[in-house]
C-alpha cells in the first residue's frame, strides 16, 4: 500500500530537508505532498486520501493544533506527527490529548527523523492487519435486492424513481457515487464488510451507503453526497483503495472496485452499472480500484507504454502517482506493481530519470540560466530542484553544468 503523506512548514528549507530524508526510505511506499501554510494542507487533505501529516507546530495564521483539529473532521484516520523547533512540553501535553503519533524535535538527526517517521507508518501497516471494526455478520435483504435490481435493470424512469425513494434517498435531484464490486477468484464478495469499510474511508464526505447484492453476482453500493461536497478523482481512488485494503486484510480475500465519478442523474445510474458489469464479465483485470467514466464507455485498460508517453509529454508538469492514477482510473498499487514487473524500476524512479534527462539538455544549452531551467521543469522553490539535482547526481546545479561543459569540450577535442 501506497502512504500519502503530507509536509507542512512555513519554512520552505525544512519541507526540503524531511522530503530528502523520506525519499530515501526503502522499507515502505511513500507518495510525499508538500504545503507551506495549514490553510493549504487543508485544501490538500480535501483531494488527497492523506495518510500521515507531518507538521510544525507553530505556524502564522492557522497553527499545527488547529489544523489538526480541522484534519480530523476530513478524515479521523489520518495519523499526526509534529515538528517543532521548541522543547516545549506543553504542546506535547495538547498534541497527547489530541492523539498525535509523535512529537519530534527539529534539532534531530535525520537518521532519527526518519527513523520515527517510519515507524508510524509501520504501525499503520500493523493497524490495518487487525480491523476489528469491520466484523459484521453477513445478512441479504431480498426486499432491497428486489429494490436495486428494479433500479439497474429497469428502463423506465418512473420506476427507477420509485425504488430510489423506497431504497431510503430523499431527493429527486441527487449527488450519488456508485461502486460495482465482486470478490477475485470466485469467492463471493462479503457486502456488509465492504460497505462498513467504504463508510469509514469516505467518512463525512457521503450521508448514507447502500447496498445489496445482485442476482448476477455482482454487489452494488449506492453513496448520496452533500451536494456542496467536492470530491475529486484522485481523493475518490485513493479512498476507495484504503477501503479495499482493509477489507483484504480482513477477509484475507481481494476484491474489485468498478467506482463512478460523481453522477447527478438516477438516470444514469443503470448505465453504469451495466458497464461495470460487461467490463469485468468480458476482461480480467489486476482485483484494483478503476473509474467508470460518465461517458458510456470505461476507462481503457492502461499499458506501460501508455504511462511512458503520458510522463514525455508531461515532464514539466506534476507526476506524482495519485496523478497517474487519475489519468489511468487505476489505483496507484497496481499501477506501481505494472510498471515494475514490466521495466524492473519503479514508476518514482523512471520519472526522476526522465526528468533528469530533460534537466541535462536543458544544462547543456548556455541561453537557459539554472533560475529558468528550475521554473520550466516545474519545482515549487529552488532549495527543491537543488536537492533533486544533489540527489540525482551528487551535485549542486551549477557544479553539475560545469562538468557537463568540460564533457562536451573534451568531446570536441577528440
Amino acid at each position: 500500500m501506497t502512504f500519502q503523506i503530507l509536509l507542512v512548514d512555513d519554512e520552505p528549507h525544512v519541507v526540503d530537508a524531511i522530503r530528502s530524508i523520506l525519499e530515501k526510505v526503502n522499507s515502505v511506499e511513500v507518495e510525499i505532498h508538500t504545503a507551506y501554510r495549514a490553510q493549504q494542507a487543508l485544501e490538500i487533505c480535501r483531494q488527497f486520501p492523506i495518510s500521515l501529516i507531518v507538521a510544525d507546530i507553530r505556524m502564522p495564521g492557522m497553527n499545527g493544533l488547529e489544523l489538526v483539529s480541522e484534519v480530523r473532521s476530513i478524515n479521523p484516520d489520518c495519523k499526526i506527527i509534529f515538528l517543532t523547533a521548541y522543547s516545549d512540553f506543553s504542546y506535547a501535553y495538547e498534541g497527547l490529548r489530541l492523539h498525535v503519533s509523535d512529537y519530534i524535535l527539529k534539532t534531530e538527526e535525520s537518521a532519527v527523523i526518519q527513523e520515527r517517521i517510519v515507524r508510524v507508518l509501520k504501525g499503520m501497516e500493523k493497524e490495518l492487519l487487525h480491523l476489528r471494526w469491520l466484523e459484521e455478520s453477513e445478512q441479504i435483504d431480498p426486499i432491497r435486492a428486489n429494490l436495486f435490481e428494479k433500479l439497474f435493470g429497469s428502463e423506465r424512469l418512473a420506476l427507477q424513481e420509485q425504488a430510489f425513494s423506497l431504497l431510503g434517498f430523499q431527493t429527486k435531484e441527487p449527488t450519488l457515487l456508485l461502486a460495482v464490486c465482486k470478490g477475485a477468484k470466485g469467492v463471493p464478495l462479503r457486502t456488509a464488510l465492504m460497505a462498513k469499510a467504504m463508510k469509514r474511508y469516505l467518512g463525512a464526505r457521503i450521508n448514507q451507503v447502500v447496498y445489496s447484492r445482485m442476482k448476477n453476482g455482482y454487489h452494488a453500493f449506492l453513496m448520496s453526497v452533500s451536494p456542496e461536497v467536492n470530491i475529486s478523482t484522485v481523493w475518490l481512488i485513493g479512498s476507495m483503495e484504503r477501503a479495499q485494503a482493509a477489507y483484504n486484510v480482513t477477509t484475507h480475500e481481494e476484491s474489485y472496485i468498478f467506482v463512478s465519478p460523481l453522477v447527478h442523474s438516477i438516470e444514469k445510474l443503470s448505465g453504469l452499472y451495466q458497464q461495470a458489469v460487461r467490463t469485468m464479465d468480458e476482461n480480467v483485470f489486476e482485483p484494483c480500484v478503476r473509474l467508470l467514466s460518465d461517458e458510456d464507455k470505461t476507462v481503457t485498460h492502461v499499458t506501460v507504454q501508455f504511462i511512458k508517453n503520458y510522463i514525455k509529454t508531461h515532464i514539466c508538469e506534476e507526476l506524482s502517482l495519485s496523478q497517474l492514477s487519475k489519468v489511468t482510473g487505476y489505483n496507484t498499487a497496481y499501477l506501481s506493481r505494472l510498471f515494475k514487473e514490466h521495466t524492473g524500476e519503479t514508476l518514482l524512479q523512471y520519472i526522476s530519470r526522465r526528468r533528469m534527462a530533460y534537466i541535462t539538455e536543458l544544462m547543456k544549452n548556455p541561453e537557459f540560466s539554472i533560475q529558468q531551467i528550475m521554473e520550466t521543469t516545474g519545482f515549487p522553490t529552488y532549495p527543491s530542484f537543488i536537492q533533486f539535482i544533489k540527489k540525482e547526481t551528487g551535485l549542486t546545479p551549477k557544479k553539475y553544468r560545469m562538468l557537463l561543459g568540460e564533457q562536451s569540450k573534451e568531446l570536441l577535442m577528440k
